[in-house]
């Protein structure tokens, strides 16, 4: 019934948990629809954290990576070479959807993306004490990602990955 009065709103039903996911066009838009659901249908809903918190909690992380790493290079490395995000992404995937199956294929997608991302890590540094610019050095090691990220999909799924 919301979905005909509104057609921005999109169910999703997941046979294997047997849980519904709603979706909308905003974080408000979202709790105008619950407040439907609990209102008019007396339907309880468990909601995630809005989109806003997440993208905050992530700024947050790389601010502090940043300004640690002003100060002692090693730590601010260390901090960011923690898979914070990975970890975050994971919360919040398990979090809106309850679903073991998506979290093992995106934490195991994940493991293999990592892989094509880490000759950027050597490549930047080598080539800034060559002598090159700082910005060179980045756009070359995010070139050399994208084409070993392109080769991992392309080539992945030949072995048996599933990306």
């Amino acid at each position: 019934m919301l979905a005909t009065e509104d057609p921005a709103i999109r169910f999703r039903s997941d046979s294997a948990t047997g849980r519904c996911t709603v979706a909308g066009v905003s974080d408000q838009h979202l709790e105008i629809i619950i407040d439907r659901l609990r209102l008019e249908f007396s339907i309880e809903a468990a909601v995630g954290p809005p989109s806003f918190l997440k993208a905050a909690l992530s700024g947050v992380i790389i601010a502090v990576a940043s300004d640690v790493a002003r100060r002692w290079p090693g730590w601010g490395a260390l901090i960011v070479s923690l898979p914070l995000v990975s970890v975050l992404a994971m919360i919040w995937l398990w979090r809106d959807t309850h679903d073991p199956v998506r979290v093992v294929s995106h934490v195991e997608s994940t493991f293999w993306f990592v892989l094509p991302s880490l000759p950027m890590f050597l490549l930047i540094p080598m080539l800034i004490r060559q002598g090159h610019s700082f910005w060179l050095a980045l756009a070359a090691g995010c070139l050399l990602t994208m084409l070993l990220y392109s080769a991992m999909v392309a080539f992945g799924p030949r072995f048996g990955l599933k990306l």
